[in-house]
């Protein structure tokens, strides 16, 4: 599959389709919960496992590099354009701390590719990335300054960059990937990057934001083809393409979080347009648990989604204003709805997913982002920074095996014959 913005609810649908031609237990052994286990190790990665997983939820290793692979493309989308926006609005502090944490992507990305293609090449592909990165700093730079050549010359690097990007991986990837194809794609995604700064810098907030959207799905296909350097990429499992929907939600749901509470923050100029895409995306969320469990069953859930995301706003105005009072009351508020969480996907799941580990996985996802405004509003950016990084490792943890267990539960109730989906989107042809 393709995976450019579409309505989140038929991503998931194809996907169940699909999932209702296996029987349960080929997804996960109906007997036993799915526990989501979700915590951060000493070394501040992010472990999550499942408790008497079935081999189904083990993927193979091109299938795990897939993933890998959309977790830091998507999550470095987001990153250089609070980069690009910081530079806009001339905020040297934050700027340092997100370049910081872009070198960080950097060296994941690497990291993830050098056991698959060999440490040379996972070099040249990381910087190849980070170029391009800074060539879009440069044009966020060109724009604040007023500086027509500067911008027209970073604009030029971009294009300049995206021919040795597809050469190498059309290289690497041996007749996988349509070089062609891979450029235009990965044009249009640098497009879209800085077409968001022209509009930022225009303070036409809702087209960044929007754009903001679009470049984080295209991610998503860019790097399922990325991973054909690897070797052969296959079709996605019901539950796979379960899971790459569900990090795609929810992980926007984290930028999409921070961005609108750091912009409450500060009362930046963009907080309507950062809250009403955040709202965007919760009704996607809506739409996507109506058609895994039904409009009836997924009210519970709906409904604690929205409180969640009301108190992260009432936390940020507690911050802003030191109001402490009110910061301890919001985060007994959270207590009772990371517990409803629990019980409410414990409930859809038919017990397939068990309600304190949920509890505890989302809890930790209140703390992350409680953690990052706190630090922001301290402007300790390099701490905020961390602490958004981690959440977002966090929470594509959590919807792979969130992904498992509602694919289990719902099953059964779905329509045989399913949809035929595929791999990404420049597959050689």
């Amino acid at each position: 599959m393709h995976w450019a913005r579409q309505t989140l609810s038929v991503l998931l649908v194809g996907a169940l389709v699909g999932a209702s031609q296996m029987p349960v237990d080929a997804i996960a052994p109906p007997d036993v919960p799915v526990a989501v286990v979700a915590s951060t190790t000493s070394s501040g990665t992010v472990a999550a496992h499942t408790v008497e997983a079935h081999a189904d939820t083990q993927a193979t290793e091109p299938d795990a590099l897939v993933s890998e692979l959309q977790g830091l493309l998507s999550h470095q989308a987001t990153l250089a354009m609070r980069l690009t926006r910081a530079t806009l609005t001339m905020d040297p502090g934050f700027v340092d701390a997100a370049e910081n944490s872009l070198v960080r992507n950097v060296d994941d990305l690497q990291q993830a590719l050098a056991p698959a293609i060999g440490a040379q090449e996972a070099e040249e592909v990381a910087t190849q990335w980070e170029r391009q990165t800074q060539a879009l700093f440069q044009y966020a730079s060109g724009m604040r300054d007023d500086d027509a050549d500067a911008s027209r010359e970073a604009r030029e690097r971009l294009e300049r960059g995206i021919q040795p990007q597809s050469r190498l991986l059309a290289q690497l990837a041996d007749g996988r990937v349509d070089q062609a194809a891979w450029a235009d794609a990965l044009r249009t995604y640098f497009d879209h990057q800085a077409e968001q700064v022209d509009a930022y810098a225009d303070e036409n907030y809702e087209r960044a934001y929007e754009l903001q959207r679009t470049a984080f799905a295209e991610t998503f296909s860019l790097a399922t083809d990325a991973a054909r350097a690897a070797g052969p990429v296959p079709g996605p499992t019901p539950t796979e393409e379960l899971q790459t929907a569900l990090a795609m939600l929810l992980g926007e749901h984290v930028e999409l979080a921070i961005d609108t509470m750091r912009a409450g923050a500060t009362s930046a100029a963009d907080f309507e347009a950062a809250a009403a895409t955040l709202d965007a995306n919760t009704q996607d969320v809506t739409e996507a648990m109506d058609a895994l469990f039904g409009a009836k069953q997924a009210k519970a859930f709906n409904k604690v989604w929205a409180d969640h995301i009301d108190l992260f706003v009432a936390y940020t105005v507690a911050v802003v204003e030191n109001d402490t009072e009110t910061m301890e009351a919001v985060r007994r508020d959270f207590d009772s709805v990371m517990r409803r969480f629990g019980t409410t996907l414990e409930a859809a799941t038919d017990g397939l997913v068990d309600a304190q580990v949920v509890a505890d996985a989302m809890g930790e996802h209140e703390q992350q982002l409680v953690d990052q405004i706190e630090r922001y509003a301290a402007d300790d950016f390099t701490a905020a920074h961390e602490a958004s990084y981690t959440a977002y490792q966090h929470i594509r943890h959590v919807s792979d095996v969130l992904a498992t267990a509602f694919a289990a539960a719902v099953a059964d109730n779905m329509p045989r014959g399913g949809a035929q989906t595929g791999g990404g989107g420049m597959a050689g042809r």
